[in-house]
């Protein structure tokens, strides 16, 4: 019963290892998505990237491109980007079109696009409007209005 008590130790232990191996893999953090990528262009009048390169083969779909992107457009728990649509171009690309919402509220010209061909998300691009501070409350009553 020693023995078996031992290996079942051994076995535990080696499948803790592995797990929490594999949990910490899969689970990046901020700093490893923001390294993922390259910003080589900002908008003139913002610290926003307007256009990203993504440099890490782990970027491999448009999922995970977009936890690239919320790292490096450095999204708070308000901001949503939701897919709009996708479309395919004669050169193979997939573009994938999102539209920014704050707090579920439309944010008018915030949308940005992840470009990816052959199953490989290459880059993105588009206006993010940073820094809100409104009110997503409505002034008026649905009986007022």
């Amino acid at each position: 019963m020693n023995g078996y008590s031992t290996t079942l130790r051994a076995v535990f232990v080696v499948a803790l290892f592995f797990f929490s191996s594999v949990y910490a893999q899969t689970i990046p953090s901020q700093a490893d998505l923001r390294s993922a990528c390259k910003v080589t262009l900002y908008s003139k009048n913002k610290q926003v990237p307007v256009f990203i390169k993504f440099t890490d083969e782990r970027v491999s779909t448009p999922s995970t491109a977009l936890a690239v992107l919320s790292a490096s457009l450095e999204m708070s728990v308000d901001d949503q980007l939701v897919l709009l649509r996708s479309e395919k171009d004669n050169l193979g690309f997939i573009h994938y079109r999102y539209q920014q919402y704050f707090r579920n509220v439309k944010v008018e010209s915030g949308q940005y696009i992840v470009h990816e061909k052959n199953g490989i998300a290459v880059s993105a691009n588009g206006n993010w409007v940073d820094h809100i501070s409104i009110s997503t409350t409505p002034s008026l009553s649905e009986k007022t209005a």
